[in-house]
């Protein structure tokens, strides 16, 4: 959760690693891609955490096996 009112969801697309903020009365924000990964199910599942004011998203690199994290300038 953000706050009481608004929640950020991620999914996978494909190998793009996406989210958008949804309200509690199910309004959604703008889709934003996050990154690259691998569509291949070995790369796991993306995680979010929070910190302070920004989201962190991390993700497995299935051809280079290795783990990346960031978060793309998002802020909340």
């Amino acid at each position: 959760m953000l706050d009481g009112d608004r929640a950020m969801v991620s999914w996978m697309e494909g190998s793009k690693i996406k989210a958008r903020i949804v309200n509690k009365e199910g309004t959604m924000g703008r889709p934003m891609e996050v990154a690259n990964s691998s569509g291949a199910r070995s790369s796991g599942f993306p995680q979010m955490t929070r910190s302070g004011d920004q989201l962190i998203f991390a993700w497995t690199d299935d051809h280079k096996k290795n783990i990346h994290a960031g978060n793309d300038g998002l802020v909340i």
